[in-house]
């Protein structure tokens, strides 16, 4: 023993720690939740297109010249619409918390509400200008 320093001058063996085993578990949620993170961002994008293309159509609702225009550009909003649909329901398939389930239901039922009252705006309004052109004619 060193009397200066009041311990041992041999070094004391240390217990070798043991190797980290990766927690497979851990690593599984956290893809899982990647995935949904990513799936979730999806659906917002083809949300943002099917908003975009309503306020498009929405616009050109003011002059019954329109029309023509009006009925292409609400079969590419139907196109958007279905993809955010599809993209919906790909995010919801991989939701399992009751919370989330719940926020997925309320979600679609917006949307579909949303573009199905849209869809009988412009519904009303081309069968409006068809009547008038029909008259001008």
């Amino acid at each position: 023993m060193d009397a200066l320093y009041g311990h041992a001058t041999e070094p004391i063996p240390h217990r070798v720690s043991r190797v980290r085993r990766p927690n497979v578990a851990r690593e599984l949620a956290g893809a899982r939740l990647e995935r949904l993170r990513s799936k979730k961002k999806a659906r917002a994008g083809f949300a943002s297109n099917v908003t975009v293309k309503i306020r498009e159509i929405t616009e050109l609702l003011t002059d019954g010249r329109n029309l023509s225009t009006v009925k292409e550009k609400l079969v590419h909003a139907v196109i958007a619409f279905d993809r955010l649909k599809e993209a919906h329901f790909d995010y919801w398939s991989e939701v399992k918390d009751a919370s989330g389930i719940a926020e997925c239901r309320d979600y679609w039922v917006k949307q579909n509400e949303n573009f199905g009252a849209f869809r009988q705006q412009v519904d009303d309004w081309m069968a409006l200008a068809e009547l008038r052109s029909s008259y001008k004619s």
